[in-house]
C-alpha cells in the first residue's frame, strides 16, 4: 500500500523537492484539529492516515485522500511524474537552497522512541545543557541528517531536561545518544553515546556505522498485538482515539485516548 509507494526510488528522489510533513494526529491536539479540517473536510471520525499535496503555503490542496497516494495515484512511477512536475510549478530560491533544512524531529523523547519502534528503526536523542546548547547540536545535525545515505534512518527527539529520559536505560549524558527502542516502543537502551561537539564529518561517520550495523526487530502483527494485550501494554494518546468498534455494535459507545501498542 503507501509503503510500496513512499519507499520506491523515484519517489524519494522526486519528493527531495517536497517538504515531508509526518503529522502527529492523536499524538497533538493542534495538529489533529488541523487534519480534520483541513484534509478530512471537518466530517467523520479523525482517522490516523491521509495525504495530501499542498502549496507551500498551504493555502491550496494541489492533491487529498482520505487514505494514501495509492487512492490517488495507479503506481510509484505515476507519483513521482506529478511530483516533479508540481515541484517545478514552485521553484526554489537560489539562497534558500543554501540554508540547512530544519531536523526532523518528533515533539517529545517519549513519542520518538514509540514511532522509532513502530518504524523499525534507532532513535537518535539529542540532549543539551540548555536551550542554546540544545539548538546548537541540533543545528549540527540538520547539515548531516539529510545526507543521502543517512535521510530516513533515524527517528529524532531532543530535550534538555533529564527527567525526559526517565524511560531510557544506559549511558544518559550530553550530546547524542542512539538508542534503540523495546518492541512496543515504551523504554529504549542507548547503544552508541556521542559527544555534542563532533565535526560533521565525524558524526556522519559515527550514524552511518550505527545505522549499517542495526537489526531491527522482527514483529509479525498478530501475534505482536496479542503478546501486548497479554502483557498488559497500552499507549496513552493526546487525543482521543475514535471507538470504530460503535458501528458494528449499534451503539455508542465512550472515546478512549488509549490506544494498544501496535
Amino acid at each position: 500500500m503507501d509503503r510500496s509507494f513512499l519507499s520506491d526510488t523515484k519517489v524519494v528522489e522526486a519528493a527531495r523537492d517536497f517538504v515531508c510533513i509526518r503529522i502527529g494526529t492523536y499524538e497533538d491536539k493542534d495538529e489533529a484539529n488541523f487534519v480534520k479540517n483541513r484534509l478530512m473536510g471537518g466530517n467523520g471520525d479523525l482517522r490516523n492516515f491521509g495525504f495530501a499535496l499542498a502549496s507551500p503555503d498551504f493555502e491550496t490542496i494541489l492533491r487529498r485522500s482520505e487514505r494514501g497516494p495509492n487512492f490517488v495515484y495507479k503506481n510509484a512511477s505515476d507519483m513521482a511524474g506529478e511530483l516533479k512536475r508540481l515541484a517545478a510549478d514552485y521553484p526554489v530560491d537560489a539562497e534558500a537552497k543554501k540554508v540547512p533544512s530544519p531536523l526532523p524531529q518528533m515533539k517529545s523523547v517519549r513519542l520518538g522512541v514509540n514511532v522509532a519502534s513502530c518504524d523499525g528503526l534507532p532513535s537518535l536523542l539529542i540532549v543539551g545543557s540548555d536551550a542554546a546548547d540544545l539548538n546548537q547540536m541540533k543545528y549540527s545535525l540538520s547539515k548531516v541528517i539529510w545526507d543521502e545515505d543517512l535521510a530516513g534512518r533515524f527517528i529524532c527527539g531532543s530535550t534538555k531536561d533529564k527527567e525526559n529520559l526517565s524511560m531510557i536505560e544506559g549511558k544518559l549524558q550530553r550530546g547524542f545518544l542512539v538508542v534503540r527502542p523495546d518492541e512496543y516502543g515504551v523504554k529504549g537502551t542507548v547503544i552508541k553515546a556521542l559527544p555534542g561537539n563532533l565535526t560533521g564529518d565525524q558524526l556522519k561517520e559515527e550514524l552511518l556505522a550505527v545505522s549499517g550495523n542495526y537489526n531491527r526487530i522482527s514483529k509479525t502483527h498478530g501475534q505482536h498485538v496479542r503478546t501486548g494485550r497479554r502483557a498488559g501494554i497500552s499507549w496513552d494518546t493526546e487525543v482521543a482515539v475514535p471507538d470504530r468498534r460503535r458501528s458494528t455494535r449499534g451503539g455508542g459507545g465512550d472515546q478512549k485516548n488509549r490506544r494498544r501498542s501496535e
